[in-house]
């Protein structure tokens, strides 16, 4: 599974890892100026849409004006997400 957001200068694609215990993926910046640093939060949901858990993740390098930066971010709950393709997590 892959998820997005896009928003006025940025967008987020994520996608879990196959143990459901991280995720991984690239915030573009679709703005000239850089941006940094940065913040990113994570949060698990439960099968109603509640929040279970949640976890900030900085990019302290942040990213460049018009460029990419990649994150991980790991945890110690399950995301309650499909698994992610194992040969493309972003497809």
């Amino acid at each position: 599974m892959q998820a997005g957001i896009t928003g006025s200068s940025s967008t987020v694609r994520w996608s879990p890892n196959q143990t459901g215990q991280a995720v991984r993926g690239y915030i573009t910046n679709e703005y000239g100026d850089p941006a940094e640093p940065l913040r990113l939060l994570a949060q698990a949901l439960d099968a109603s849409g509640a929040v279970v858990g949640q976890q900030i993740a900085w990019v302290p390098e942040g990213v460049g004006g018009f460029e990419r930066a990649y994150f991980d971010i790991l945890s110690d709950y399950s995301f309650l997400q499909a698994e992610a393709d194992p040969r493309d997590p972003f497809k």
